[in-house]
């Protein structure tokens, strides 16, 4: 802070630092252990996540990200 260089991280630090005191800000969370039967956990491996669905045949073919339109007179 001194050098007057990266001021925004030097902010950051001191609100964490007081956060941790109790001094200012929101609390930090309690721990939250979660204890899963053995038969819990096996119907877990039976669930599809939604990313890995399916996206139907289509991909990024044709995706000009960051490139220019070209148009043809």
């Amino acid at each position: 802070m001194y050098e007057g260089q990266n001021l925004h991280q030097c902010v950051i630090g001191i609100g964490a630092l007081a956060r941790k005191m109790g001094a200012y800000g929101p609390k930090e969370a309690d721990a939250n252990k979660r204890d899963f039967t053995e038969e819990q956990l096996k119907a877990g491996q039976n669930i599809i996540g939604l990313q890995m669905g399916t996206n139907k045949g289509a991909n990024q073919s044709g995706m000009n990200i960051g490139n220019t339109r070209h148009i043809v007179d």
